[in-house]
């Protein structure tokens, strides 16, 4: 397996391939995987990129609705006076948080969070990781500020072209143990054999929201299903205007052919109906529900697409 990295900051990448044994020239057209720190258009890898879409930064107007429209409050300095009390600085790769730095309003400087335990630290972790989501982002640094208010908003985002000595350390021991991983993806997407084949199962977890029909809100999925089992919660969980998880989603056994993996899901289905017997809640496929989008009623005796 080949991994490249590419970018406009020199130190970054050249710090990386010193730090990381097998990292190839930035020229490299033959990696399976490049790791990608350019807003420019940059080379593909065979198997995946990482911030493959880094181009969108350059778009602050699309970056602001993109953020917008998924209630992600977004203020920048030097265009908005405001004033803030605590200034997170979330280091994220792949979506996995790997470095938290926190600045008080009274100290110049940031320091490292080792254990993120308080509630505020852990929602703006959430508000980090669901900004780089949002822009279809794998990796980056967004800087999270807490007002005076206690409102949150993302002050700034930017693809970590400028690590820090530990940051760099941390980073390159994270996708040390990560290459590890896409070594044995790789292995099989390019070099499948029977044997590789052979074990595989087709499995599915779909999510969905409820929604009542009669009073048109929606409902907090905690407040019906369990955590565990073969209908239960997402982990993504809101703290306003109170503590739950939303998201449901089904848990089917996983089967070897789609025909039993269907009956699985089937099975899934109705045992969650057993929790919500009521015929104006509605199960409203996906996680963000748009105009359009299918939507599945399911009734206490039967289930029917609209």
């Amino acid at each position: 397996m080949r991994v490249a990295v590419t970018g406009s900051s020199k130190a970054t990448v050249n710090e990386l391939r010193k730090l990381i044994p097998g990292i190839a020239q930035q020229n490299d057209s033959s990696a399976h995987i490049i790791i990608n720190f350019s807003t420019e258009e940059t080379a593909k890898g065979s198997y995946y990129t990482f911030n493959e879409n880094l181009s969108v930064l350059n778009n602050d107007e699309k970056v602001e609705n993109l953020l917008s429209s998924e209630n992600i409050n977004i203020i920048k300095s030097t265009s908005h006076k405001y004033r803030w009390k605590t200034k997170y600085r979330v280091e994220i790769f792949d979506l996995q948080v790997l470095r938290v730095l926190a600045r008080y309003s009274r100290n110049k400087n940031f320091v490292s969070i080792k254990n993120i335990t308080s509630k505020s630290a852990k929602q703006v972790c959430d508000i980090a990781v669901n900004t780089l989501y949002t822009l279809g982002l794998d990796f980056g640094i967004v800087t999270v500020c807490i007002a005076e208010n206690d409102k949150k908003f993302v002050q700034s985002i930017n693809n970590g072209e400028k690590l820090t000595s530990r940051s760099l350390e941390l980073w390159s021991k994270w996708l040390r143990k990560q290459m590890r991983l896409w070594s044995k993806e790789v292995k099989f997407i390019f070099q499948p054999t029977a044997e590789s084949w052979q074990p595989l199962k087709l499995g599915a977890d779909p999510e969905f929201l409820l929604y009542d029909r009669f009073s048109r809100k929606w409902l907090i999925a905690s407040d019906y299903f369990p955590k565990s089992g073969p209908v239960g919660t997402d982990a993504r969980a809101i703290y306003y205007p109170r503590h739950g998880y939303p998201l449901a989603e089904l848990r089917p056994n996983p089967a070897r052919e789609p025909r039993q993996l269907v009956e699985n899901l089937r099975r899934a289905m109705q045992t969650g109906i057993q929790y919500i017997p009521c015929h104006n809640v509605a199960w409203i496929a996906g996680s963000c529900p748009l105009k359009g989008f299918p939507k599945l009623i399911l009734c206490k005796s039967d289930y029917t697409f609209l």
